[in-house]
């Protein structure tokens, strides 16, 4: 079997040497970032433990630190003043294609959140009390008023771990990300990162629509995931 690798420029990769670990394995050659070998097989099933026995190396070579929530949270984050009404908000929506938008005040400091449901619920209520009084005339209502207030966050340098035990277990789908006593927002996260991070998995399922099962049923594929995610720090 003809073994290639190269390496990925990134952070985390400038201590591997693939040539080394070539020759050490496969009396390979090459460069720091691109080596090959051969290795005999006696059957394709031995292919999964020359693979396994690489990744290891890589690993051990390899710096790439525990998984941030700065790793992969989107940034920056849209999000609205506290003072913006029904007609304002609603427009957001619709122009970002967003489900969730932080609330913030003039300090930029997370104050609260407006999902669809808020948003939805609060034109709902404006529409009933013009109907109510057509003649009148009623620019809305501010939406420090109506928004949720009682928000869960993460902080830049909160382990995946951290930010994704919030979010399975609770049933939100939208995690802002703050920064400092002030909660300055500074990204957000949501299921669908979590995901993206477990793309190598065939077996990742989740049962309930809050994706709530418990976290200490997962600890095997938690730990995989750490270890493939070493493989592309980027993604």
């Amino acid at each position: 079997m003809s073994v290639v690798g190269r390496v990925k420029s990134s952070q985390g990769t400038d201590n591997v040497d693939l040539a080394e670990i070539f020759k050490l394995r496969f009396e390979g050659g090459g460069h720091p970032q691109a080596a090959s070998g051969t290795v005999k097989l006696s059957g394709f099933g031995d292919a999964k433990g020359v693979m396994d026995d690489i990744v290891d190396d890589l690993i051990r070579e390899s710096d790439f630190g525990e998984v941030r929530v700065c790793d992969f949270m989107t940034s920056p984050v849209l999000t609205i003043s506290e003072d913006m009404v029904e007609r304002e908000v609603a427009m957001v929506f619709k122009r970002s294609s967003v489900r969730a938008l932080p609330v913030v005040d003039k300090e930029g400091a997370l104050v609260g959140m407006v999902t669809y449901k808020e948003i939805s619920a609060a034109q709902l209520r404006l529409q009933n009390k013009m109907n109510k009084h057509p003649d009148g005339e009623d620019k809305g209502t501010k939406v420090k008023a109506w928004m949720l207030e009682r928000v869960s966050v993460v902080g830049m340098d909160d382990t995946l771990e951290e930010a994704e035990k919030i979010l399975l277990e609770s049933d939100i789908g939208n995690l802002p990300v703050v920064d400092g006593e002030k909660r300055r927002v500074v990204g957000m996260i949501t299921r669908t990162d979590l995901l993206r991070q477990h793309q190598y998995y065939d077996g990742l399922h989740y049962n309930n629509k809050a994706f709530a099962d418990k976290i200490a049923d997962r600890k095997p594929m938690i730990e995989l995931r750490k270890k493939l995610k070493m493989y592309d720090p980027e993604l």
